[in-house]
C-alpha cells in the first residue's frame, strides 16, 4: 500500500521529514509554530496499525531567503510493503510564498518528486525521478502566480488563516505536481474530541471544496486521499487532530484515520484548554 496518503494537509491535511530541527523558538513575529513537533499513528480499519507520521517546523534558508521549512515523515510497515515517504517544503518567512517541494519515498517502491517556484517569472518546474531511481527529468513547466502554493506549505497557510466559528473559510490555490486545484475550506462543525492518552481538544471539522473544477471532472481528492476525508483541528492553533479517508486500492477502499499521539508545543501555539464544566456538558448533550 502506497503510505503517501497520510500526509495531509496535512491534512493534512500534512503532513514533516527527518531533518534536525534547525531553532526552538518561536518569537511573535512568527505565523507559524517555529520548534513544533507532531506525531501521528496511522491505523487500517479503526485498529490495525500501519504506520508512524511525524512533523516538525522551523525555520532554515533557501536559496538566500529565510524560510519556515515544514518537515514530515510517514513511516509504515505492513506485512510485505515497506514505506518511508519523506516530504519538506520551504516557504519564504516574509511573504508567505511556497518556493520548494521536496517527496521522497523509500521501500518496497521508490518514489521522488520535486517543484520549484520561480517567483520572478511566475512559472514552476515539476520534475520526477525517472525509472532508474536516480535520474530527475523535468515533466512541465506551469504558470504559477503569486498566490498558488505547494500542498504542504499550503496546510500551514490555512492554519495561519483560518477561523474558528462555523461558517468561516479561507481559499487557497494549491499544486501537488501539475494541476493547480483552487479549493475552499471551511469549518461546519465544532466538538470536545477526545484522544486517548492525549488529551481532550476543542476541535472543529473542516470541509474541502474545489471550486475550479470543470463540469467533466472529478475532484478525487490529494496525496491520494478519497473525497470523503474527515479532517478535524484544534480550534485555536489549527493543528490537526485527525484524519480519515477511505483509500483507493484496487478493488477495495480501506479506511485509514491518522490520529494525533504526541504533541510537542510551543509557547504561543497552545490549545485551548478544556474544562471540567465544558466536559461535563458536552458528555450529557451525548
Amino acid at each position: 500500500m502506497d503510505l503517501r496518503f497520510l500526509f495531509k494537509t496535512h491534512c493534512a491535511c500534512a503532513v514533516s521529514l527527518c531533518f534536525f530541527v534547525a531553532s526552538l523558538f518561536c518569537s511573535a513575529s512568527d505565523v507559524h509554530p517555529v520548534g513544533e513537533k507532531l506525531t501521528y499513528k496511522a491505523y487500517a480499519v479503526g485498529f490495525l496499525p500501519i504506520g508512524t507520521v511525524t512533523q516538525e517546523t522551523f525555520t532554515s534558508n533557501f536559496e538566500g531567503r529565510t524560510t519556515y521549512c515544514f518537515t514530515g515523515r510517514c513511516y509504515g510497515d505492513y506485512l510485505v510493503y515497506l514505506a518511508d515517504v519523506r516530504l519538506a517544503a520551504q516557504v519564504a518567512r516574509y511573504s508567505g510564498e511556497s518556493l520548494f517541494h521536496d517527496l521522497e519515498q523509500y521501500g518496497t517502491e521508490r518514489r521522488g518528486r520535486k517543484l520549484l517556484f520561480d517567483r520572478a517569472s511566475k512559472k514552476m518546474t515539476y520534475t520526477r525521478l525517472e525509472k532508474d531511481k536516480v535520474t530527475y527529468k523535468v515533466r512541465r513547466v506551469i504558470d504559477a502566480d503569486h498566490d498558488v502554493d505547494d500542498i504542504f506549505g499550503g496546510a500551514f497557510k490555512v492554519r495561519a488563516r483560518l477561523g474558528s466559528n462555523i461558517g468561516d473559510y479561507t481559499e487557497v490555490k494549491l499544486v501537488e505536481t501539475d494541476k493547480i486545484f483552487h479549493l475552499r475550506i471551511e469549518v461546519v462543525e465544532k466538538t470536545i474530541l477526545k484522544i486517548k492518552d492525549v488529551g481532550n481538544f476543542h476541535a472543529m471539522k473542516v470541509v474541502i471544496k474545489p471550486l475550479n473544477l470543470k463540469k467533466e471532472e472529478v475532484f478525487k481528492g490529494l496525496l491520494e486521499l478519497d473525497r470523503d476525508v474527515t479532517i478535524y483541528l484544534e480550534e485555536k492553533t489549527k493543528t490537526p487532530l485527525l484524519i480519515s479517508s477511505t483509500v483507493p486500492f484496487g478493488f477495495v477502499r480501506p479506511r485509514i484515520t491518522v490520529m494525533l499521539q504526541n504533541w510537542e508545543m510551543v509557547e504561543g501555539f497552545e490549545p485551548r484548554p478544556v474544562t471540567e464544566e465544558e466536559l461535563k456538558e458536552f458528555s450529557e448533550k451525548k
